[in-house]
């Protein structure tokens, strides 16, 4: 699987950068979701041939998203980090290749403008800061970071807080609003520029934000975690393992499908998916990767 993919809406530029990737069991007794009626497996085979193998899919991806916008650069979540790189630990020894990505597109990390976080989970942040000699510092220095407000205090009250080991959570996060270039966003439509929204979409974790691009009549959504798989394009009602409310996140991906509509084919993109288009075939949506 190449680590980078590009696509254009109007005159905005998509790279979809694959940080890392790993097999992991998708169906069965431990697998991320539970339940899953056979014809809706048949069906995913059949739409995305190369997504699955038997119960397990063979790359589970964990994307961030470059966006090419007015001039400016908007990194959409920031991967898992590489230890080695960063000198900051990651959870599962994870060794991501987001810097080295940005450099194969001829992109410093001093470029980045704005880095949007969708929600706060430690394979959505691994890049956010490096520790250079002893010092943590924004691996972007000229960003501002933009985080959900409601996942940051879920975090504190216990809500999220077996999902981000404490370590990530204090260096990735906690350091920056000490560095004062945090900014907690409420749960409302914030610009990113004057094509790109981020919308609120809980479900997954209390604070779960989409990025939706615009111009004319094309349209991206990035959906952080709102989707997980193109199995949940084909029926939202499968729940991700780790959606802390089954019930809000399953409305949430039949809302963004519902809005999105009418532009359809149109972009998605997911962390762990990677980007395609939803389309229309018959009375049935569906996914194809690009």
């Amino acid at each position: 699987m190449s680590q980078i993919k590009k696509q254009t809406i109007g005159h905005i530029t998509i790279y979809a950068i694959n940080d890392f990737s790993e097999s992991q069991e998708l169906f069965g007794e431990n697998g991320f979701f539970s339940n899953v009626p056979k014809h809706y497996i048949d069906q995913l085979n059949y739409d995305c041939p190369d997504y699955l193998n038997g119960n397990c899919i063979n790359e589970w991806t964990y994307y961030c998203y470059l966006i090419e916008d007015e001039g400016r650069y908007i990194l959409i979540d920031t991967g898992v980090g590489n230890a080695h790189v960063t000198n900051v630990p990651t959870p599962n020894n994870w060794h991501g290749t987001l810097l080295h990505c940005l450099k194969t597109l001829g992109v410093s990390p001093d470029q980045i403008d704005t880095v949007f976080m969708t929600h706060i989970h430690a394979d959505h942040i691994g890049w956010n800061v490096i520790n250079r000699q002893g010092t943590i510092q924004k691996t972007f220095p000229n960003a501002q970071y933009i985080c959900p407000k409601a996942d940051y205090y879920a975090y504190h009250d216990g809500i999220t807080a077996a999902a981000i080991p404490q370590e990530c959570f204090d260096l990735c996060i906690e350091s920056l609003v000490r560095q004062g270039c945090l900014q907690l966003i409420d749960a409302v439509p914030f610009s990113l520029t004057s094509h790109i929204t981020a919308y609120p979409a809980p479900g997954h974790t209390p604070g779960t934000m989409v990025v939706n691009i615009v111009d004319g009549d094309k349209c991206c959504i990035l959906t952080g975690d709102a989707f997980v798989s193109p199995l949940q394009i084909l029926t939202p009602e499968c729940v991700f393992i780790y959606d802390i409310d089954p019930v809000m996140s399953t409305r949430q991906k039949r809302s963004l499908l519902s809005l999105n509509s009418k532009h359809i084919p149109f972009l998605l993109g997911g962390c762990h998916f990677g980007l395609g288009y939803v389309e229309q075939q018959s009375d049935t949506v569906v996914w194809h990767a690009i």
